[in-house]
């Protein structure tokens, strides 16, 4: 199940097939808020634990979504960060793997032509997910 809002507060429930991988699934929410024929504007996505990968995270960020999942088990999460002297509080302990600048610089034309064709329905989430995982 998944929750879509907007920034009216209006909520949409969207039920995907039980027997949906976690990854399918998380694509079935991406590809239901990119095909939706309402005039509601969804920011953020919320869904039942499942495939939260930071590819997933990147691509709802790229699209301007919030992806918020559930996350049941959280103890093999990683968390990143850009600057490696930056003080995070609480999370300094944990947030040990760096983000590399570098490569998103380098492919950010990429990036943008990527969402670009998922926003104007050039291709479908599901085909790119695909060719993300391999």
């Amino acid at each position: 199940m998944a929750r879509v809002t907007t920034e009216s507060f209006q909520i949409g429930i969207v039920h995907l097939p039980e027997n949906s991988s976690a990854v399918g699934a998380v694509v079935g929410n991406l590809a239901v808020v990119l095909e939706q024929q309402t005039e509601l504007q969804p920011t953020e996505i919320m869904t039942d634990t499942g495939a939260y990968t930071d590819v997933v995270f990147g691509l709802f960020w790229l699209l301007g979504y919030r992806f918020c999942p559930r996350i049941a088990d959280i103890g093999g999460a990683r968390y990143w960060r850009i600057d490696p002297s930056a003080d995070y509080g609480l999370l300094n302990g944990i947030a040990n793997h760096r983000i590399n600048t570098k490569l998103i610089e380098e492919n950010w034309d990429d990036l943008l032509r990527l969402a670009g064709s998922l926003k104007l329905g050039m291709v479908q989430a599901t085909s790119i997910m695909k060719t993300l995982r391999n």
